[in-house]
């Protein structure tokens, strides 16, 4: 996933090691604006075109190749990111949390509910004797 935006402290605890004394937030509200800000940037420009709320609209998850990268460069980090504003002390008392958490789950299904056939399925299928898909 691109790190343009990614919130400095996510920053801090990754380049720790994932040490747990670096888990830390210094501004749950700076935290919080630069979780939304980077993952608003991570979306697909029809996403992105409604304004304020990110569209909701079935587009069968045109436009989601970049995020769909897993691993530890991948959609791990943005659950990472809302883990760590979850257990700020504060963050109970933060609507902003449940909204985003709620549209990362919602990426999170549409992107489960689409089989991916990438080549690379392809081909794997193809050489077990599979139906590959083009």
């Amino acid at each position: 996933l691109s790190t343009k935006g990614r919130p400095t402290d996510l920053n801090k605890y990754l380049k720790s090691g994932a040490d747990l004394g670096a888990w830390s937030i210094t501004s749950l509200t700076k935290f919080a604006d630069s979780v939304d800000r980077w993952w608003d940037g991570l979306q697909p420009a029809w996403r992105r075109a409604r304004g304020e709320n990110l569209s909701r609209i079935d587009r069968k998850n045109e436009g989601f190749e970049d995020i769909r990268f897993a691993g530890p460069e991948g959609l791990y980090l943005v659950v990472l990111a809302l883990a760590m504003w979850g257990t700020h002390p504060k963050a109970a008392d933060d609507d902003g949390l449940a909204a985003t958490v709620n549209d990362v789950k919602w990426v999170l299904v549409s992107l489960n509910s689409v089989p991916d056939y990438s080549q690379k399925r392809a081909r794997e299928e193809g050489s077990s004797g599979g139906n590959a898909v083009s």
